[in-house]
C-alpha cells in the first residue's frame, strides 16, 4: 500500500513538470532554424528610407548550392517575426543579390522610435564544392550610397565541413 502511494505521488510530480514544461515553451515565443549548416549576420539597425541588401558567391570553380536566405525582425517585446525568405541556386562563379526593404513589409517593422531591427539567416543544402561567400549591407534608398556593410560570412557547404 505504502509503494502505491509514492507510485501515485511520483506520477503525479512527472505530469506537473510535464505541463509545466509545456506551459514554459509555449510562454517564449521560440522559433527554429531549419536545416543545417547555418550562418547569420549581426543585427542591423535601420530607419524608414532604408534597405537591407544581402550579396552571395560562389568564388569556386566547381560545385553549385542551393541557398535560402531568410530575412527576421527582432522585436523588443522578444518576439522574433520571419519576414522574408529568398531562395536560389549558385552556381560556379555566380552571385546573387537580395533586397529587403522593410518600410514595403506587410507586416509593421519600425518600432516607436523609426527603427528597424533586421537579421539575415542563411541555410545551404543540396550543395557539393568547397563553400560560399555573403555579406550584407545597409544602403540608403535615395542616393543608394552603402551606409555600411556587415563582414563577410563563409558557409561551409554540407559534407565539407
Amino acid at each position: 500500500m505504502k509503494s502505491l502511494k509514492t507510485r501515485s505521488k511520483l506520477i503525479a510530480l512527472g505530469l506537473l513538470i510535464a505541463v509545466v514544461a509545456v506551459w514554459s515553451a509555449s510562454r517564449t515565443r521560440a522559433f527554429t532554424l531549419v536545416e543545417r549548416p547555418v550562418a547569420s549576420f549581426g543585427t542591423a539597425g535601420l530607419t524608414f528610407g532604408q534597405t537591407f541588401r544581402f550579396n552571395a558567391a560562389n568564388i569556386f570553380a566547381d560545385g553549385t548550392s542551393n541557398t535560402i536566405l531568410k530575412v527576421f525582425s527582432l522585436q523588443c517585446n522578444g518576439l522574433v517575426v520571419q519576414v522574408a525568405e529568398h531562395t536560389f541556386t549558385l552556381g560556379p562563379g555566380q552571385c546573387e543579390t537580395f533586397d529587403f526593404d522593410p518600410s514595403q513589409s506587410q507586416i509593421p517593422l519600425f518600432d516607436q522610435t523609426g527603427r528597424a531591427e533586421l537579421v539575415g539567416v542563411i541555410v545551404v543544402t543540396g550543395a557539393n564544392g568547397p563553400a560560399d561567400t555573403f555579406t550584407g549591407e545597409v544602403f540608403d534608398n535615395i542616393t543608394g550610397k552603402t551606409n555600411f556593410l556587415l563582414p563577410a560570412v563563409q558557409v561551409a557547404r554540407p559534407g565539407n565541413n
